[in-house]
């Protein structure tokens, strides 16, 4: 299609810039809370070495203990394919303020050279658009979507990849918290934190005595609980770290991340950084360069006035180990699954 709506009421001169919506784009990625694996064609593997009860009496001829030993396994991760591809016909812009730009040839300037821009502009906007329902896949995707969800409905745009959460509200080994989950409130939000923090203390105290816990372990939120959090924050007489600086707060010395993907009334405390070694949660894509848009004209067609823009990716999320996870969520398994689907 061409552009939905166009304003043509433009009259006389104009300010040289065009305001765009607010985009909150990649936001898992840009705060650094997860492991990218690029350059995965097919299925990509997260290998896992463990071992239990190292320890045995001396002995002058050692020998192995019965049930002592490693174990070596993996998660993996299959990209799913998506993209994004839209229509623009430069002839709907002859009544606006743009048609200034319609005298140049063709419109194939990818970025502005300078001044204003509509092709900037509308390649700003697409990627940003994708990036947001990426983003949100991230978390709360599911594969149970397909063929139930019509163009338009909000989970059409996350049926391309499980996310983290499908995952985890499936996965028996996950720690959940101890409190019974609801709606979260400024009232309620810090015992929970609280609830997670002592789990991750008595079930798996590595994850908390460790010298570097503090910087790879984080509590990960929406943006909702986030703001509900630090409303509770300021009316404790113990604030943490100042209240007039900007930034990620924390609590107790773990960071509160707001991610934009996250669903609301979710808490996730875990190891979550970019290094492949130490962060729990993967990402999986075809290439890192895939962002590139490929445009041109409609078909090849020289003679077609319409332009294209495409992007495709291929994408997929996992985590490595389920029990140094620890979750407090109202999501079950049944929020991942499509609607009943009424007998006709």
């Amino acid at each position: 299609m061409a552009f939905k709506s166009v304003d043509g009421s433009w009259s006389g001169l104009y300010a040289e810039y065009i305001i765009t919506k607010a985009f909150y784009s990649m936001d898992t990625l840009e705060k650094g809370v997860v492991a990218i694996d690029s350059g995965i064609k097919k299925i990509y593997t997260i290998d896992r070495i463990d071992l239990t009860d190292p320890l045995s009496p001396s002995q002058a001829t050692p020998t192995n203990q019965p049930g002592s030993g490693w174990t070596i396994d993996s998660r993996t991760m299959t990209p799913g394919n998506f993209q994004t591809y839209q229509i623009a016909n430069p002839r709907d812009l002859e009544t606006t303020v743009w048609s200034k730009f319609l005298a140049d040839p063709i419109l194939e300037e990818i970025l502005p050279t300078g001044g204003p821009d509509i092709n900037g502009k509308m390649i700003m906007t697409l990627l940003s658009r994708a990036g947001e329902s990426i983003e949100k896949m991230f978390w709360q995707g599911s594969l149970a979507y397909q063929g139930h969800y019509v163009y338009g409905d909000a989970n059409y745009q996350l049926q391309y990849f499980n996310g983290y959460l499908q995952r985890m509200v499936n996965d028996p080994l996950v720690n959940l918290s101890t409190i019974s989950p609801v709606v979260l409130t400024n009232t309620n939000v810090f015992a929970v934190l609280d609830d997670l923090l002592i789990q991750a203390t008595s079930i798996y105290q590595a994850l908390v005595s460790d010298k570097f816990s503090h910087r790879d372990m984080k509590f990960l939120c929406s943006t909702k609980t986030w703001m509900l959090y630090k409303q509770q924050l300021a009316n404790t007489s113990f604030k943490g770290g100042p209240l007039d600086e900007s930034g990620t707060p924390t609590w107790k010395g773990w960071r509160v991340e707001p991610l934009a993907g996250m669903p609301d009334n979710t808490i996730i405390f875990s190891r979550a950084s970019t290094d492949p070694n130490i962060g729990n949660f993967h990402v999986a894509m075809n290439s890192e360069k895939d962002w590139n848009l490929r445009i041109g004209q409609v078909d090849g067609n020289n003679f077609d006035e319409r332009w294209a823009m495409l992007a495709k990716w291929k994408m997929d999320v996992n985590y490595g180990w389920s029990d140094e996870i620890f979750l407090y969520t109202t999501l079950t398994a049944a929020s991942f699954l499509p609607p009943v689907q009424n007998p006709q």
